[in-house]
């Protein structure tokens, strides 16, 4: 992930203003990753650092989540993925721009489930109300980039990213849903 650096929000109408952000603690949060049979997301309890901003908190998360899983779950992000930008727009839109290792280059790892794995792992984690600063609005969809273009045709191939999503808690197993929907 890049340093603290990188571009918290989008100038001009509709985006909020950066501030500096400042460390307040530590905070657990929940993270998703897959499954091991790859049919569903798991939250996995971790600590975070958290900081006045919103957009920190959400870089934060993502780094343990490119990190990956603690226990035998999968990740959904693979482990060489950094992310070039985060933007978040006052209607609660964050914008996510990942390198292209995000996606994968064998065919057989694109699938539906897959892809929906790795995007509502991403939504869900990023939505959960624990990341919200006092900065801005909270995050209430996702919008994915890679290497800063919307999606394209080739991937994702079975999901449709070329518009914003929300937490989808019907990819969350049954005991591990929460209160983001």
């Amino acid at each position: 992930l890049h340093p603290r650096s990188a571009p918290e929000t989008v100038a001009g109408a509709g985006a909020a203003r950066p501030r500096p952000a400042v460390t307040t603690g530590m905070r657990e949060v929940a993270l998703f990753f897959a499954q091991t049979g790859g049919q569903a997301l798991e939250p996995e309890l971790r600590r975070i650092e958290v900081t006045t901003s919103t957009v920190e908190n959400c870089r934060n998360a993502l780094r343990e989540l490119v990190k990956g899983p603690a226990r035998a779950l999968a990740p959904v992000i693979p482990a060489n993925v950094t992310v070039r930008a985060l933007y978040l727009l006052n209607d609660g839109e964050l914008v996510v721009d990942f390198s292209r290792e995000l996606q994968p280059e064998s065919a057989r790892e694109r699938s539906m489930a897959i892809e929906a794995l790795m995007a509502y792992g991403v939504a869900n984690t990023l939505t959960q109300t624990d990341l919200r600063a006092a900065d801005g609005p909270a995050v209430r969809r996702v919008r994915f980039l890679v290497e800063g273009e919307a999606s394209s045709e080739s991937y994702p191939a079975h999901l449709d990213l070329s518009q914003p999503i929300g937490p989808g808690q019907h990819w969350v197993a049954a005991a591990g849903r929460s209160g983001n929907e």
